[in-house]
């Protein structure tokens, strides 16, 4: 299990089996390589430097195969919020986890 930040370091949640979960153990994506995708097919963002959550503004049309979410988990323990990195040009922060 690896746990996520939003690249403003804003605790997400964590990536487990090639899915992207809230810390309240909701599937929300598909890993693909370093890029998530929803179950409607669409990209969300990526994995950057380990742990980040972003969205490249280039890859918005961008799509794959959909899934079907799996069961929720059990929430686990939220972590502290992380230092907010550096905007890179052509990149959005990821999205919040209320907008999930």
């Amino acid at each position: 299990m690896n746990w996520v930040w939003t690249w403003s370091g804003k605790f997400f949640g964590y990536i487990e089996n090639q899915r992207l979960r809230t810390f309240a153990g909701e599937h929300i994506a598909n890993l693909e390589g370093d890029e998530l995708y929803d179950e409607n097919r669409n990209y969300i963002g990526e994995i950057r430097n380990e742990n980040r959550l972003i969205v490249n503004d280039n890859k918005n049309a961008k799509t794959s195969k959909g899934f079907i979410p799996a069961n929720d988990q059990t929430e686990k323990t939220e972590h502290q919020d992380r230092t907010e990195l550096t905007e890179i040009p052509r990149h959005s922060d990821f999205t919040s986890i209320n907008s999930f």
